[in-house]
């Protein structure tokens, strides 16, 4: 609550320490340990690049923040091993695969595979027409309770014949 940060629920994997203020990630999203998530940029033409210099309460830069935009990590979103989403990206859509070692610099579209440095798309996990059908159910906001009676579609392929 102190740093705004939002977690969903049944989200896992993220590291709370290393989170930084204004960082919103939705349910059923999951990443490996060892991302690194930034969502501010030190300067370059400075004497120092390091965050202690620009932290008011030491008053080495007396008016002077970093720039910190709000980052949302959809829901249903999976970041990889050694991923790192760096500013200034805002924005992680829903539904969401980041390849491992990745280096995400721009906002990622709902259900988009993305890899690479930087990081691109790489395909979707869907067709347009799922992909805009998964958005506009939003079944993620459902209780457990609710998803219940469907709890068999979660272990069958949405498209094709075996699961990817």
């Amino acid at each position: 609550k102190h740093y705004d940060i939002h977690i969903g629920d049944y989200t896992d994997g993220f590291d709370v320490s290393q989170l930084k203020a204004k960082t919103r990630i939705g349910r059923y999203s999951d990443s490996h340990p060892t991302v690194i998530i930034q969502n501010a940029e030190h300067p370059k033409n400075t004497l120092s690049t390091n965050a202690l210099f620009y932290h008011p309460a030491f008053g080495f830069t007396e008016g002077y923040e970093l720039d910190r935009v709000e980052l949302e990590i959809g829901n249903d979103v999976y970041i990889g091993q050694n991923a790192m989403i760096l500013y200034p990206t805002k924005r992680i859509g829903d539904g969401a695969l980041i390849a491992a070692g990745s280096v995400v610099i721009e906002d990622v579209p709902p259900y988009a595979i993305v890899g690479g440095y930087p990081a691109r798309v790489l395909r979707y996990r869907f067709s347009k027409e799922k992909i805009a059908e998964l958005l506009k159910s939003r079944w993620w906001e459902a209780s457990l309770e609710q998803l219940e009676p469907i709890k068999d579609q979660f272990m069958r392929p949405l498209e094709g014949d075996k699961i990817r």
